[in-house]
């Protein structure tokens, strides 16, 4: 909502709409995890299935909800499988966007580094750490 021409562009053209319908499955449990999804419209429905429980629904998604990214971050498969249940459309982020864009934080701005390397309370704290910790601040 906030972004500016130069930014909204990149995410145009970074990111591609889906559209999908009632009863689909946009990924499945244990798939490998090479995209993340941010819902436009419609309503989507996580469920798991485990050997003891079977298939239990563990939440509803709806518009601006994001999914799948956990597993993209970590590295790891599919925890749950998503359908859709309600005909929509989902925004596609592939891995290599994910990756370059959104998995590694910005770096944060040279003032708030030196503010906080100007804290003694934080003089403990080694200089590695101090943009994971602006980064909280923000």
């Amino acid at each position: 909502r906030s972004l500016g021409p130069a930014e909204e562009k990149y995410v145009k053209g970074a990111v591609k709409l889906l559209p999908v319908g009632a009863g689909e499955i946009v990924y499945n449990q244990e798939d490998i995890a090479s995209e993340a999804y941010v819902v436009q419209s419609g309503v989507f429905e996580a469920v798991e299935t485990t050997p003891t429980r079977g298939m239990r629904p563990l939440r509803e998604l709806h518009e601006s909800a994001s999914f799948g990214m956990h597993e993209m971050l970590h590295g790891v498969l599919r925890e749950c499988s998503v359908r859709c249940t309600e005909a929509g459309a989902v925004w596609v982020i592939n891995k290599r966007v994910f990756d370059s864009k959104l998995k590694v934080c910005p770096t944060p701005p040279k003032a708030l580094l030196e503010r906080i390397k100007d804290m003694s309370i934080f003089d403990s704290l080694p200089p590695s750490q101090y943009p994971q910790l602006c980064r909280g601040g923000e």
